[in-house]
């Protein structure tokens, strides 16, 4: 509502504010025992349109509050006071609402330079908030403002939740969080704390590296479940020769090398990869053979995840498996010795050719 609104509502409170006029009869007023002369037609008009003009206004005030879902409290109650004494537009109402604490509690880091408006506002915070319930956390205003200062969308948003829910319904995954955690040295969130502690990493306000942990958590939870692969940190000790495991720094080398690969974050979830199967396919290879040849069960474990290199990593682990197990075969030859002889030959060849 423009100036238009303004000048006319400014104009019949000035016009009712105008002393009546009373006639008079041979240069003498007539009054009666001093009470005010009725009001004329004209100036009862006048007072109507204005008083209707201020209630179109106060409507107009009370509209932008409904909107933005902003309750009418005492303070904007008196700021509409003032809006209508002043004879504001509520285009200057709306600036004025928006300097307010109601507001600023209302719209907590509100994104202006993007161009956020408060409908979308609203719209963002009730999808996040109805994410959260998901998991059982209610989300403030408060702390999703701190989530747009961040830069946190609602797919990353979701993805932490998601982790967080897996975290806390599978014992297993709180383990290999814990390890994950101390491993990379971010303080364990532990006793009352550690529920506040896991809120605060899907509010974006835990450690920067959390996709990196949840990755890992992930991972290692699948492989040493699923897979039975054994995830030892630094300070861990091997199970020694032939034992089927993988260091942990090793997995974030994976990951990393996965993403790299395909431009993007490694969603180890939506790749819904059978960890049963990998377990069972490595399973088929002697490590202890094929690390002669420079490969290991990280080698292996990368290339079924889609890392770089890994239709040649399977294809020289096959080869290598294939000729480990063809060497081991009974051969008809005249002599053992000549058998023993071209063997070791043929492995030798073979080396060379990798």
């Amino acid at each position: 509502m423009g100036g238009g609104l303004t000048d006319f509502i400014k104009e019949q409170l000035q016009q009712t504010d105008d002393p009546p006029t009373t006639s008079t009869t041979s240069g003498s007023s007539s009054s009666s025992g001093g009470s005010a002369a009725p009001k004329t037609e004209s100036q009862i008009l006048a007072e109507r349109r204005a008083n209707n003009a201020i209630m179109e206004l106060q409507k107009s005030y009370l509209e932008v509050l409904r909107r933005w879902g902003l309750r009418p409290s005492k303070n904007l109650l008196n700021l509409i006071d003032r809006g209508i004494k002043g004879a504001w537009s509520t285009t200057m109402f709306i600036s004025m609402v928006r300097h307010t604490r109601d507001y600023h509690d209302k719209f907590a880091g509100i994104s202006w330079g993007t161009g956020m408006s408060e409908a979308s506002y609203n719209s963002q915070y009730a999808q996040f908030k109805n994410r959260a319930k998901d998991i059982g956390i209610s989300l403030s205003r408060q702390v999703f403002g701190r989530m747009l200062h961040k830069g946190l969308d609602f797919e990353e948003y979701s993805e932490r939740v998601d982790a967080l829910g897996a975290i806390r319904e599978n014992p297993m995954m709180w383990e290999a969080f814990m390890n994950v955690l101390q491993e990379r040295g971010i303080p364990l969130p532990t006793g009352k704390g550690k529920k506040k502690s896991l809120v605060q990493f899907i509010n974006g306000r835990g450690s920067k590296a959390w996709e990196q942990v949840w990755q890992e958590t992930f991972l290692t939870a699948n492989l040493e479940a699923a897979a039975g692969i054994n995830v030892i940190g630094s300070d861990e000790t091997s199970g020694g020769e032939g034992a089927l495991e993988i260091a942990r720094g090793q997995l974030l080398k994976i990951i990393k090398g996965v993403e790299g690969l395909s431009g993007g974050k490694l969603d180890l979830e939506k790749a819904n990869i059978d960890f049963g199967a990998l377990g069972a396919d490595l399973r088929k290879y002697d490590f202890n053979y094929l690390k002669k040849y420079g490969l290991s069960y990280a080698d292996l474990i990368q290339a079924k995840l889609g890392g770089p290199g890994a239709a040649d990593i399977i294809a020289r682990a096959d080869r290598v498996q294939a000729e480990k197990e063809a060497f081991g075969q009974p051969r008809a030859l005249p002599s053992q010795q000549r058998a023993l002889g071209q063997d070791k030959q043929q492995e030798e060849d073979f080396v060379q050719s990798l």
